[in-house]
């Protein structure tokens, strides 16, 4: 049974991870940050500690270890000194590294410590009788913080991302830090309720998906959605598009009607959204912004919504290239970032250019065993595994 409940978490693991990816963005720059942690007295046979340390560059981690403490640490101070030891020695022989290949860093490596007696000690402040018996080859740290190598900067545990390098953490938790951490869903291309997102140059191309609900489009991720858009769900029927970090996404379906109670478009960070259909028809409402250089097209052959919100800020432009526009009530904020050119003449003269799609291999796409619904994924497994992955505790 201790085997078959082994086995069961790791597959969970692997279903649960198959999309994980690490995401580095080139915007955040090349300064290098670390995380050094530890789990004091974390082995229950002979009660060493665990270490556990994570390098970060351009946002995303670099250098990760988790490692057994070769010697019984007497408190957890001692503990995280020893931790924190072994995530100076690799800074430093990241930064040489950094420098070798043209990126040498500015300043000291900050290094985010959760531990305030251990950045005490590191930082000399005072003499500590219960310290005394610490081996000296880890008070060299002392000497790189002088040396202004490395900084010491304290992180609270909730946010410390080398946390679940040294213990299991509850799922929530370990979410949460591997969001933070930039270990996230490289590329997700689920249909039906889900989301088609994207990172990096990676790009999706989705013909007749039938279930587009939720676009989420970032780091300079390429998205394309060809005909039939969005199945109506009623009257609740929905459709939001969000694309950021110079990302591109764009509905081409020239020829489909869009009839939803509400569309929202919104573009951040220079990002591109280009929403060409036949006709829009937001019972409800249709929001659209645009900011931080970034641009949102709509090319259709008539635009009605009861209720239209435009926003375009901080250089953000917003073009809709309609014939006809109604609206029962409008808020249009930086009007002159506005272009209506053939409905209304005082919104602008700028047109909206449509964009010409590369010719790509369309995602295989498969019926969903419990909707009509389409999704991009064909690992399932069988009835029984998928009860004994539910029904089993999550760590």
């Amino acid at each position: 049974e201790k085997h078959w409940d082994a086995g069961i978490k790791v597959v969970r693991y692997l279903l649960k991870t198959k999309d994980v990816g690490i995401v580095y963005d080139g915007l955040l720059g090349t300064q290098l940050e670390a995380y050094s942690d530890a789990d004091w007295a974390g082995n229950r046979d002979d009660r060493r500690s665990v270490s556990g340390m994570l390098l970060m560059l351009c946002g995303a981690p670099v250098v990760w270890r988790s490692t057994f403490q070769k010697t019984v640490a007497l408190s957890s101070t001692e503990a995280e000194y020893m931790a924190l030891s072994d995530c100076v020695k690799e800074c430093i022989w990241m930064r040489r590294l950094l420098k070798d290949i043209g990126a040498e860093q500015v300043g000291a490596t900050v290094i985010y410590e959760d531990n305030q007696g251990a950045m005490a000690l590191a930082k000399n402040v005072g003499y500590q009788a219960r310290t005394k018996h610490i081996d000296i080859r880890y008070h060299f740290i002392r000497e790189k913080v002088v040396s202004n190598e490395v900084e010491l900067e304290y992180m609270d545990t909730k946010n410390q991302l080398a946390d679940f390098m040294t213990k299991g953490l509850s799922s929530k938790t370990l979410r949460y830090l591997m969001m933070r951490s930039n270990a996230t869903s490289a590329l997700t291309r689920w249909l039906g309720n889900e989301a088609a997102s994207g990172y990096l140059l990676t790009e999706i191309f989705l013909a007749s998906p039938e279930a587009v609900k939720d676009v989420n489009s970032k780091r300079s991720a390429h998205v394309v959605i060809e005909d039939g858009v969005l199945v109506t769900q009623g009257k609740r029927a929905e459709l939001q598009i969000d694309a950021s970090g110079s990302s591109a996404v764009y509905v081409s379906a020239p020829d489909t009607a869009v009839s939803v109670q509400q569309l929202i478009l919104e573009a951040t960070e220079s990002a591109k959204i280009e929403y060409s259909v036949e006709s829009i028809d937001p019972r409800s409402e249709l929001q659209m912004g645009a900011q931080g250089s970034s641009r949102i097209a709509v090319l259709s052959s008539t635009v009605k919504t009861s209720q239209l919100e435009l926003d375009a800020l901080n250089s953000g432009e917003i073009c809709i290239d309609a014939q006809e526009v109604k609206a029962t009530w409008r808020d249009i904020q930086g009007k002159r970032k506005v272009s209506m050119p053939n409905a209304v003449k005082k919104h602008g003269t700028t047109g909206c250019v449509a964009s010409k799609l590369p010719a790509r291999k369309a995602a295989q796409i498969t019926a969903s065993p419990t909707s009509a619904t389409g999704y991009v994924d064909n690992n399932d497994l069988d009835d029984d595994l998928d009860n004994d992955l539910n029904d089993s505790t999550e760590d």
